[in-house]
């Protein structure tokens, strides 16, 4: 027979069964949301604390396995990260969340095979995630699959073409590739969308150089250097264009941080900034730069025919004739050297001296400001015959006083 109090048990029983049960998916659920509050605000420890309590409750809360691991993995602690990944992911196999960052510590283990393969999962359950084009993308470059790397930023971008750092990144491994055009149309594009992006006016200058477009790279190379991109190699691009552009200040101005800050032993850079000091004529500094070049490389022909000059300036004779010698001991082929020196001996009224080295010049090569000066050795010599020769040779080639000193001295024979 039923009694009044097992009828009330089974009812108590059946109505609040379901109430109970929802109060504690509700408690749960409270739990978890303050787990991933804590997760958000980097406080790690509390969030899995947190995120155990919840799972003690629900243990097929793979939401938080994957938040609880997530939380190990910010302080470091990998394996804990990773058994937690695998249990989101033996709960669900395909949360794509819990297979990116599985395979990002796969990545970090150096075992590519099980990460490409969490990559190319992630992808396959989540057609649209964008951090797996780019995590795929990063680990192709880093194994030497550029293209590849290429065709997975060219995804995430039609996903999301307003994030700067896909083109950044899909520029540079264009300039790897040598599609130099395309490098740089995407630092141009990541430009656009942040003008205060130094990497990529800095990325965008080595394609402009690539394409010869010096004038563009070196404004792209400045631009970055205001920014702060601090390398070396910014400077050094920055300062060989500006002195193949006869720009010898900017050049100096790049030069310098590489000698004085970076304590560079690059030959060129002490000798261009030498020969860039002896263009706006501050000649110690050359010296002291020629010199310095000299100390690094001693077969350097260029350091000693260029300091031979600036001691010349510095009416430093006996230094610079020693430094002329060594230079033609170096590269005895050299028509510059001879030359050089045989302006040198003309400043100096040593005309003899001066004559055989226009001579040796001519020979190896003629130029007009050999041939010209040779004229006008002639000339006082009163040899008209080969001063006109010579003159009209050095009018042909363009030198700038040629054609007066003929028309005055050869006007009668010709």
């Amino acid at each position: 027979m039923i009694t009044r109090r097992r009828i009330c048990t089974v009812f108590l029983l059946f109505f609040t069964a379901p109430f109970f049960t929802t109060l504690q998916s509700q408690t749960t659920s409270r739990m978890f949301e303050q787990g991933l509050e804590k997760f958000r605000t980097g406080y790690y420890r509390q969030a899995i604390s947190d995120f155990t309590r919840v799972l003690e409750r629900n243990d097929q809360y793979y939401e938080a396995f994957y938040f609880r691991g997530r939380s190990h993995q910010a302080m470091g602690q990998m394996r804990d990260a990773v058994s937690d990944y695998n249990k989101a992911l033996s709960i669900r196999r395909d949360y794509h969340p819990a297979l990116l960052y599985r395979g990002m510590y796969y990545v970090t283990q150096q075992d590519h095979r099980r990460a490409f393969s969490d990559f190319d999962a992630a992808i396959g359950a989540w057609p649209t995630y964008v951090e797996a084009y780019i995590a795929r993308a990063e680990l192709k470059e880093h194994t030497g699959d550029i293209s590849g790397a290429v065709e997975d930023y060219t995804m995430a971008l039609q996903l999301n073409a307003s994030d700067k750092m896909l083109w950044h990144h899909r520029g540079r491994l264009f300039h790897a590739l040598k599609r130099y055009e395309e490098a740089v149309q995407d630092q141009g594009q990541a430009i656009r969308l942040d003008s205060m992006m130094g990497d990529a006016y800095y990325y965008r200058g080595l394609g402009y150089q690539q394409k010869r477009r010096l004038r563009n790279a070196l404004s792209d190379f400045d631009r970055a250097i205001s920014l702060g991109v601090d390398n070396e190699d910014v400077f050094t691009r920055a300062g060989h264009i500006a002195f193949d552009l006869f720009r010898f200040e900017k050049a100096i101005e790049y030069y310098t941080p590489l000698i004085r800050r970076y304590r560079t032993r690059d030959v060129q850079v002490h000798l261009n900034r030498g020969i860039s000091h002896v263009r706006t004529r501050d000649y110690r500094s050359a010296r002291d730069d020629l010199t310095r070049a000299i100390v690094y490389d001693k077969e350097n022909e260029q350091a000693f025919l260029q300091r031979a000059i600036v001691n010349h300036r510095l009416r430093r004779e006996a230094a610079s004739f020693r430094d002329f010698r060594r230079a033609i001991e170096l590269n005895p082929q050299s028509f510059r050297n001879y030359e050089q020196r045989g302006l040198v001996y003309f400043e100096l009224e040593r005309y003899d001296l001066a004559m055989a080295d226009f001579n040796k010049s001519i020979e190896l090569r003629p130029t007009g400001d050999a041939h010209y000066h040779r004229g006008m050795i002639r000339a006082m010599r009163m040899e008209n015959q080969g001063a006109c020769e010579d003159l009209e040779a050095a009018t042909r080639m363009g030198h700038p006083q040629a054609t007066l000193e003929f028309s005055r001295i050869c006007r009668s024979d010709f």
